[in-house]
């Protein structure tokens, strides 16, 4: 997470006052009913906070499906039974105070995370007076052929060409079995995905970053975006059946998945 301070003087807010110094803030003042938010259908709750940390669920509700073929059966005798909640899709996250990065437990049904986050941290912690902008993203590289030689090996290999610079021969086959010309391809994608047993390593001597309007690759641990400069760290965390539910060994998993990252 990335805090822009604002350069705008605010006669009715201390310019002393810190993104720590409101957390410490927060934790000396809250009551029960501060650790929930609800913005629209995003919900955040904070499970645990101190000065080093914040740790909580957010989710998604939504009224439970009704006339969409979607109903609800006893677990016992799988009797037809009615839906009559909300229904909540949720994940954990960990905020490491100290150096602003964030782990989150992937769940592919939620969409977003990003900008329900910075809303959260913005208005929950009442900070957008000192920060402009508040930014979630994937670690940034200055020197992505250097981070890359620190990864496993390949997995994919995706890459969008700018109009202009379509090679000559890549499409060869599409283009005369559609007799088309260079100037006729509005874009053109290739993805390639490789054998676990691919060891090479990309060749950056090679590679023109003006002939690409996308090139991302994909390795065991890492998604990189070498257009952008961003590396999307992947660690994997075993969660059992009976620790789906246990906040304290989720948490303490969340944070074990940032200090595999510390290093970076």
């Amino acid at each position: 997470m990335i805090l822009e301070k604002t350069t705008q003087l605010n006669l009715f807010e201390n310019t002393d006052i810190t993104f720590k110094s409101k957390i410490e803030n927060f934790i000396k003042n809250y009551d029960t009913t501060d650790l929930l938010q609800i913005n629209n259908k995003n919900i955040f709750t904070i499970v645990s906070i101190d000065r080093s940390h914040i740790f909580g669920t957010f989710g998604n509700v939504s009224d439970a499906i009704k006339g969409d073929y979607v109903r609800g059966r006893n677990k016992k005798d799988f009797t037809v039974e009615g839906i009559n909640n909300l229904l909540e899709i949720y994940t954990y996250y960990y905020l490491d105070l100290e150096t602003l990065n964030i782990a989150v437990l992937q769940n592919s049904k939620l969409a977003d995370f990003k900008s329900p986050f910075k809303s959260f941290i913005s208005s929950h912690f009442r900070v957008s007076a000192i920060f402009d902008e508040i930014k979630v993203v994937p670690l940034l590289s200055s020197d992505i052929p250097n981070d890359f030689g620190k990864t496993s090996s390949l997995l994919s290999v995706k890459t969008s060409y700018v109009t202009n610079r379509l090679p000559d021969n890549e499409f060869v086959n599409v283009k005369e079995i559609l007799g088309m010309q260079n100037n006729d391809i509005q874009s053109a994608s290739l993805y390639v995905t490789l054998r676990k047993d691919f060891k090479k390593k990309l060749n950056f001597n090679l590679f023109q970053k003006d002939d690409y309007s996308e090139f991302k690759v994909e390795t065991e641990s890492e998604s990189i975006d070498l257009i952008e400069g961003i590396i999307t760290k992947k660690i994997s965390v075993d969660v059992s059946k009976d620790e789906l539910n246990d906040d304290d060994m989720i948490k303490l998993k969340l944070k074990e998945s940032l200090l595999a990252v510390d290093g970076f």
